[in-house]
């Protein structure tokens, strides 16, 4: 893994600019800190930042440029499938790294970019030096941005270059929205006008001669949607296995050890489990628990790592000096993120790279197998809503109460994109935008927010719903919240993150597999457990999924109480538009539990810290 950025100045006096861009994409050196190169020509420059995984020599190092071909190429990411491909198309390479063969196989007439096996995104300047191409992995694994003026055209790995290049930053309404409904952006823009990201599994082209972009996408779930099979269960069982273990196996190929995070649930087990067959060297495996939470799966990680004959580290979270790392960690994130398991994901990350370079992750497997409630919610829809109904007008206890509740009301919506926007954790409360000054509230589209699952669902109209929902969810929460989390903390710490379960191999076929399959005997994940069966013990393939949330309640009570106040009195004396005093007074209902609305004082706490990181460049009134 590694980070890059590029810049293609359009005005004479260039000199000055790129010096400015080089400073600014030095601010992403911990992406590669083994390694920085850089290309200069003319009104073009591209840098590149390494982190040695495949064929650490310095042959390998980029930008990487060979003189048959002349283009420039800068690439961050893992070819799973390089040796295939190189077999394939008979190159001839002289390096051992992924780097050279995805060089060549761009210049080949007869590549499909729908070949590439791996998470990456990469950036070519051609031979003739006319034109820019950026291209991203198919799921949006790794982050990729641009920015398009009259002055320039920029690009880079994480938005930070861009925003640190601008001389002012316009807050992008929608996006703003967006964040204050889901925790974060759910589109191809960011909060910052202008600055946007590479679709996934799109290919951006910069004519750089006539200052002309094109976008246009080399795969897309839709067209996945559209191959809906339906193999006998015991062939897809069979097919479904193996596809597994060549995913697991493809993605334990490195040249420096691998270690996995290993929760103690189905996926990260499984990952660990399989992994442990392909690696010659013991894995090194990372666990954690939370201080305020009494809910741990330490023990069963404990097992899967002793049957896997790894090396296990586990450890406990807490809030202890917060303030001394939030504030970066939010930084890091380039826009205002509110998933609170960045906060263990990124304590794991920094005790893990004391080990290893490289690990591996279980993320997507509930995404592709339905591993959530809410797809259990929708397969039995009817049954479920009246049984919720019923259910919270017992007399039971509060909290029971309050459970059903919020479960009725959420499949009570009649919208199917706002019923699955509510399912996915998204907040469609007209009060959630209740702490914005009026100077900004008054200018953001709140009707926008749910744009991009009305499109999700116009575009699997023709599936059953919880198929629906699995499409939607991999166009909306898997990129912008699972995948960004994950990319974003490991490289903090110079650690690439692989996903297994999100093999292109393995989700093209999964993807399509009936709904039936899935699930059964209200039993989540059913086909997924069926196949672990014998290869994972029977007391975690039979557990329930644990709510392994992170308590921020419990932590803006206790450690985080007084450093919120700080942050949103600080807010104030910067004079940025949200309601502070109204957001103290909330905290403090909170503290009395008066308040169990811990979520949304957390959104505008990461809100107000990311703002005045860039306080000096903010315009909140742009059109």
């Amino acid at each position: 893994m590694c980070g890059f950025a590029g810049i293609v100045c359009n005005f004479d006096d260039h000199g000055q600019a790129i010096k400015r861009f080089k400073e600014s994409a030095g601010i992403i050196k911990h992406r590669g800190p083994d390694h920085t190169g850089i290309y200069e020509n003319g009104r073009t420059c591209l840098v590149h930042h390494r982190l040695s995984i495949l064929d650490p020599e310095s042959r390998s190092n980029q930008p990487f440029s060979q003189k048959e071909l002349g283009a420039v190429l800068v690439y961050n990411g893992e070819l799973y499938n390089y040796l295939d491909l190189k077999r394939k198309f008979s190159l001839t390479t002289f390096t051992a790294s992924d780097t050279e063969v995805i060089y060549k196989l761009l210049s080949s007439p007869n590549f499909d970019l729908k070949d590439l096996n791996g998470i990456f995104a990469l950036g070519l300047l051609d031979k003739s030096q006319s034109n820019i191409r950026l291209v991203r992995d198919r799921l949006g694994v790794k982050p990729l941005y641009y920015y398009w003026c009259e002055e320039f055209f920029m690009f880079a790995s994480e938005a930070k270059v861009i925003y640190n290049y601008l001389l002012e930053l316009n807050i992008n309404h929608r996006v703003l929205s967006e964040y204050l409904t889901f925790g974060h952006s759910n589109s191809n823009e960011t909060i910052i006008k202008g600055v946007k990201k590479v679709p996934p599994g799109s290919v951006l082209d910069f004519d750089i001669i006539d200052r002309k972009l094109e976008i246009q996408s080399y795969w897309s779930a839709t067209q996945l949607a559209k191959d809906q099979g339906k193999p006998s269960y015991a062939v897809a069982k069979e097919n479904t296995k193996r596809l597994l273990y060549d995913a697991i196996k493809r993605q334990c190929v490195s040249d420096v050890p691998v270690g996995a995070y290993l929760s103690g649930g189905i996926d990260s087990s499984a990952v660990v489990t399989i992994a442990s067959q392909f690696t010659d060297k013991k894995l090194n495996t990372f666990s954690v628990k939370f201080d305020k939470n009494p809910i741990s799966e330490l023990k069963a990680a404990a097992e899967i790592a002793r049957k896997a004959g790894a090396n296990h580290h586990e450890f406990e979270v807490t809030t202890n000096h917060i303030e001394d790392y939030l504030p970066h960690l939010i930084y890091q994130y380039d826009e205002p993120f509110a998933d609170p398991a960045m906060i263990p994901l990124h304590l794991m990350a920094k005790k893990a790279s004391e080990f290893t370079k490289v690990v591996l992750q279980g993320d997507g497997g509930d995404e592709i197998f339905a591993g959530y409630g809410r797809h259990l919610d929708l397969l039995e829809y009817n049954k479920r809503k009246i049984l919720f109904g019923i259910l919270k007008k017992l007399p039971i206890g509060s909290v029971k109460k309050q459970y059903y509740k919020s479960r009725f009301e959420s499949l009570n919506y009649q919208d199917v994109h706002k019923l699955f926007a509510r399912l996915a954790g998204g907040d469609l409360k007209d009060n959630r935008y209740r702490y914005l000054a009026d100077s900004l509230g008054s200018h953001l589209p709140k009707d926008e927010a749910l744009h991009r699952y009305e499109t999700s669902i116009h575009n699997y109209k023709d599936l059953p719903l919880m198929q629906r929902m699995l499409f939607t969810d991999m166009e909306n929460i898997l990129p912008n919240k699972f995948l960004e989390k994950v990319d974003k903390v490991n490289m903090l710490h110079s650690i690439e993150a692989r996903v297994p379960l999100l093999d292109n191999e393995l989700v093209d076929y999964v993807m399509c597999l009936p709904q039936e399959f899935k699930i059964q005997k209200s039993k989540t994940k059913y086909f997924f457990r069926d196949i672990l069966e014998g290869i994972l013990p029977y007391n975690i393939l039979n557990d329930r999924k644990k709510s392994f949330g992170t308590p921020i309640n419990s932590w803006l009570i206790t450690t985080l109480h007084e450093y919120a106040i700080s942050k949103f009195k600080e807010g104030a004396s910067a004079e940025l538009p949200l309601d502070f005093e109204g957001l103290i007074f909330k905290l403090k209902d909170i503290k009395l539990k008066k308040s169990n609305d811990g979520g949304i004082i957390w959104k505008y706490l990461v809100l107000t810290i990311w703002l005045l990181q860039y306080k000096h460049k903010l315009n909140f009134n742009s059109n």
